[in-house]
C-alpha cells in the first residue's frame, strides 16, 4: 500500500477558493442526548450557541493559516452564509480589500450578497470584469444593480445581464415590472446580436422586435427566435421568408418557409374577421 498523505489546512482551502463554488458551508459535528434535560428549549439554545462557538473557532483556526489578507478576507465572504456576516462586516472587509480581485469575486459569488455590497462592487470594482460578470449571473443580484451594468464596457457582463433579466421577465413581479423594463429598454438601446437569444422571445413590443431584426446577424438560429415571437412584425417575417442570405444557409430555407407560413395565417385570420363588403 502506498504511503497517505495529507494536504496542509491552507493548501485544502487555497484549492477550495478556486474551485469556484458559490457556496460554502462549515458543519460542526454535535451529539446530544436530551433524556436528562430538566428545560430542553434552553439545553437546545445552549446547543446552538455552542455550535456557533465551535464554527467560529473552526474557521479561526483555519483562516490563520493563511498568510495573507486578502485570502483570509476572500475565504470569508466564501463561507459568508455560515458565519453570517454582517453587511457592515462585509464592507469594511471589501474597503480595505477590493483591489484584490480574489476578495471582490468571492463576494460578488455569495448566495445572498446584501445590495449594499452589490452597490459596492458596482461601482468601485466596476474594472474587474471576473467580479462583474460573477455579479451579474448570481440570481440574488437586485435589478437596481443589474440597471448599472447593462452599459458595462465589457460585452460578456452585457451579455449575463440580458441572460439574467431575460428570466426574471417571465416572471411576474408587478413592483418590479418598471424597472425591468427600465433595464431591458437600455439593452435594447446598445442592443447586439448575442443579446437576441435573451431579448427577443420576452419581447412584446413591435417597434422594438424591428430595431432588434435590423441589427441581428442573418442566421438561421437568430431568424427562428422571430419567427417565434407572436409579435413580431408582418415586414420582419416578410423579410425572412425573402431574404435570399438566409435561404442559402443550412437550415435557413426552413426558417424563411416558417417565416412565410405565419404571413399566410395572419393574412387569413384577419380575412376570417374581417366584416363583408355591402
Amino acid at each position: 500500500m502506498g504511503r497517505i498523505t495529507f494536504n496542509r489546512a491552507a493548501d485544502f482551502l487555497a484549492q477550495q477558493l478556486q474551485s469556484g463554488d458559490n457556496v460554502r458551508r462549515v458543519g460542526v459535528v454535535m451529539r446530544a442526548s436530551l433524556d436528562d434535560l430538566a428545560d430542553a428549549t434552553k439545553q437546545i439554545e445552549g446547543l446552538v450557541h455552542t455550535a456557533w462557538d465551535r464554527l467560529r473557532t473552526a474557521m479561526d483556526e483555519q483562516l490563520a493559516e493563511l498568510s495573507d489578507e486578502n485570502q483570509r478576507n476572500a475565504m470569508r465572504f466564501s463561507y459568508a452564509g455560515s458565519l453570517r456576516l454582517s453587511v457592515s462586516e462585509q464592507l469594511q472587509m471589501l474597503s480595505t480589500g477590493h483591489h484584490a480581485e480574489s476578495v471582490s469575486l468571492a463576494a460578488a459569488k455569495q448566495e445572498k450578497c446584501p445590495f449594499e455590497v452589490q452597490r459596492f462592487l458596482a461601482h468601485v470594482c466596476r474594472s474587474q470584469p471576473a467580479t462583474m460578470l460573477a455579479l451579474a449571473q448570481n440570481n440574488g443580484t437586485d435589478i437596481r444593480t443589474l440597471a448599472s451594468l447593462a452599459t458595462h464596457q465589457d460585452q460578456q457582463v452585457r451579455i449575463a445581464v440580458a441572460a439574467s433579466l431575460s428570466g426574471r421577465m417571465r416572471v411576474s413581479e408587478p413592483k418590479l415590472t418598471e424597472a425591468k423594463q427600465a433595464v431591458y429598454n437600455t439593452l435594447v438601446r446598445y442592443y447586439e446580436s448575442e443579446f437576441a437569444p435573451y431579448l427577443v422571445p420576452v419581447c412584446r413590443d413591435e417597434n422594438q422586435l424591428a430595431q432588434m431584426y435590423a441589427v441581428t446577424k442573418q442566421s438561421p438560429s437568430y431568424g427562428r427566435l422571430f419567427v417565434e415571437n407572436p409579435f413580431t412584425p408582418d415586414q420582419v417575417l416578410v423579410d425572412i421568408s425573402t431574404s435570399l442570405s438566409l435561404r442559402l444557409k443550412p437550415g435557413g430555407a426552413t426558417v424563411a418557409s416558417e417565416a412565410k407560413q405565419q404571413v399566410e395565417k395572419r393574412l387569413m385570420t384577419r380575412s376570417d374577421v374581417a366584416p363583408e363588403p355591402f
